[in-house]
């Protein structure tokens, strides 16, 4: 126990809690293995060090000077790419969200869509204006009703977005700060931020980022107007 608390102290000093806690629970996968196939007859000793705490609460969101910057180089790299951008700011969607929407879940006679949370396997509905509702038709125009928006493969559009991420705002971020990296997510992150700084209500927030407790929608408080943002 004394040495696994060592090693966990001394990886602190390079390695962010996650890391580090990913690391400990390693080690407890070897003694559970051992203890298992009975090569080690003692105790788990893993399971009397305390986990890290970790913050993963980003902070970081994109001005709107990031997101016309962000949505020129996505333009530039992929259709599909600009188009998965779009919907994430416009939605707030989450990656798989984002990508399984087919042609049967836009509705352009009120520019909404129906989203799928695969997170709390829920459905719920999102929201478009009608520069992108010309271009959503304009996609779905030739596809059959379960065909998916976007044609480019998940691990594609994430690997060419990621580049154009880490170009654009992370060149001198450290890769272990969470809070201030933009990642895929900070583009939903960036949709309930904004919501909030125009005024939206909580509740609404709650709804539309199909939050599934309010005290999830309640880290954007700090951001409405009357808060002191602007």
């Amino acid at each position: 126990i004394d040495h696994i608390d060592s090693m966990q102290r001394h990886y602190m000093k390079y390695f962010a809690p996650r890391t580090v806690n990913h690391l400990i629970f390693m080690v407890a996968t070897i003694f559970k293995h051992a203890i298992k196939k009975q090569v080690y007859n003692g105790i788990n000793p893993a399971n009397a060090i305390d986990g890290l705490k970790v913050d993963n609460a980003r902070e970081r969101f994109l001005t709107l000077d990031d997101i016309n910057k962000l949505l020129q180089m996505a333009e530039l790299s992929n259709q599909d790419v600009w188009l998965f951008v779009k919907l994430s700011l416009t939605t707030g969607g989450r990656v798989g969200t984002i990508m399984s929407i087919t042609k049967k879940d836009i509705k352009l006679d009120n520019n909404s869509v129906t989203l799928m949370d695969h997170k709390n396997t829920k459905s719920y509905t999102g929201f478009y204006n009608d520069e992108l509702k010309n271009i959503i038709a304009e996609r779905i125009e030739s596809l059959k009703a379960n065909d998916t928006v976007l044609k480019l493969h998940r691990a594609t559009i994430e690997s060419k977005l990621r580049g154009i991420l880490d170009a654009l705002f992370n060149l001198e971020i450290d890769k272990y700060d969470r809070k201030n990296r933009v990642v895929i997510h900070t583009l939903r992150h960036t949709f309930a931020s904004h919501l909030a700084m125009n005024g939206t209500s909580i509740l609404t927030i709650q709804k539309l980022m199909n939050h599934s407790s309010i005290e999830m929608s309640m880290r954007y408080s700090h951001l409405a107007p009357d808060q002191g943002i602007n």
